[in-house]
């Protein structure tokens, strides 16, 4: 049996009356890659959000190393390991990935402390096995 990485379990997100993460649930394990995959505004974007504690959920349950991040701050699901990555038009070109993660975590959080976890994780050794880059595609 795998052992499971990311458990996220029946979520549902509202914005406001709209009912945009309808019950999703879906497991990651330890070394696969898992795409989500979608039509505009079938909620990809915000489930990954939800994931990374962006959006918060109005019921269900995310899991990461067995850990609930559901209901948690942000920044205590960025210190568990999972953080979401600006692609596409949100990055800076001209910098490095690394320069691009510290850039977005510093903005975010408008606390570059963040942003040195981030970097002293990143440098430690890649692949890092306790940190999720989830990708953001478009949508």
């Amino acid at each position: 049996m795998a052992d499971t990485l990311l458990k996220v379990d029946n979520i549902n997100v509202y914005y406001g009356n709209i009912h945009a993460v309808k019950g999703i649930s879906f497991e990651v394990n330890q070394g696969e890659i898992v795409t989500l995959i979608g039509a505009n505004g079938a909620g990809k974007s915000t489930t990954l959000r939800t994931i990374s504690g962006l959006v918060k959920a109005d019921s269900g349950s995310i899991t990461y190393n067995g850990e609930e991040l559901l209901g948690k701050p942000i920044n205590k699901v960025l210190e568990a390991g999972i953080a979401q990555s600006p692609e596409g038009r949100r990055v800076f070109p001209n910098l490095t990935v690394l320069e691009n993660l510290k850039s977005f975590l510093s903005q975010l959080f408008f606390l570059p402390r963040y942003a040195s976890l981030m970097d002293s994780s990143l440098r430690s050794s890649w692949p890092v096995p306790n940190l999720v880059m989830l990708p953001v595609s478009s949508t």
